[in-house]
C-alpha cells in the first residue's frame, strides 16, 4: 500500500519536531547536571585544597 504524500510530509514534520525537542531536552538536562556538578565541586572545594 502506498504512502500518502500529505502522510510523508506529516510523517517529516513530526520527525523533525521530535528532533528539535530532543536537543532541547537535551541542552535543558546537560545544564541542569553541569550547574549541579559545579555546586558539588564548590561543596568539596576544601577537601581539595
Amino acid at each position: 500500500m502506498p504512502w500518502h504524500p500529505s502522510f510523508l510530509k506529516l510523517k517529516s514534520s513530526i520527525i523533525l519536531s521530535f528532533l528539535k525537542m530532543k536537543d532541547q531536552i537535551l541542552f535543558f538536562y546537560w545544564s541542569l547536571l553541569s550547574t549541579h556538578i559545579i555546586k558539588n565541586r564548590s561543596k568539596h572545594c576544601d577537601f581539595i585544597v
